[in-house]
């Protein structure tokens, strides 16, 4: 019983099979995390800082091109536009400001966004390339997957010795 104890525990260590025993990657593809606040500052847009309520508002009235006659006949040429309102005029440099600020902030968060992606694509197929490698580390060998094969025909290979052996001793 202690001969076959040798025998069976080198069977058994022989079996396991240990495919990652190497650390995972340790480095990201990605950026590091950057909020807009540390790109820009950011604005209040808080109307009542440009305006208040002493400002009266009305709709734009559209004049047409053409030549205004005074009540003392005299006449002034008019050029086509639209006559807008005191808070209107206040608003405007405000809504301009804020649309060019958050165009830039746009431009920007596209651009950091292109940076992720691309660090994740690039985190992609670096990860891809890790997957094929560790699968040619863990395909089997020729032998280990030919080896219940190999034992059928090594067990009746002993078989057929044994019997030999036993015809010969026997005569």
């Amino acid at each position: 019983m202690k001969k076959m104890l040798l025998p069976l525990l080198l069977l058994l260590a022989s079996c396991s099979n240990k495919v990652l025993d190497e650390p995972p990657l340790n480095y990201s593809m990605l950026p590091k995390y950057l909020p807009m606040d540390s790109i820009c500052t950011q604005v209040q847009d808080d109307t009542n800082t440009v305006v208040d309520s002493t400002y009266k508002d009305y709709d734009p009235i559209f004049v047409r091109a053409g030549k205004y006659i005074t009540p003392k006949k005299d006449t002034v040429a008019l050029p086509m536009g639209a006559l807008v309102s005191d808070r209107w005029m206040a608003l405007h440099p405000f809504y301009k400001s804020a649309w060019e600020r958050y165009r830039k902030e746009l431009l920007m968060a596209n651009k950091i966004t292109q940076s992720y992606y691309d660090g994740a694509k690039a985190g992609e197929i670096q990860y891809q390339s890790e997957i094929l490698r560790l699968r040619k580390l863990a395909k089997r060998s020729w032998l280990e997957e030919n080896a219940i094969y190999l034992g059928f025909a090594g067990g009746i290979v002993a078989a057929l010795l044994t019997e030999y052996a036993v015809v010969k001793v026997s005569r």
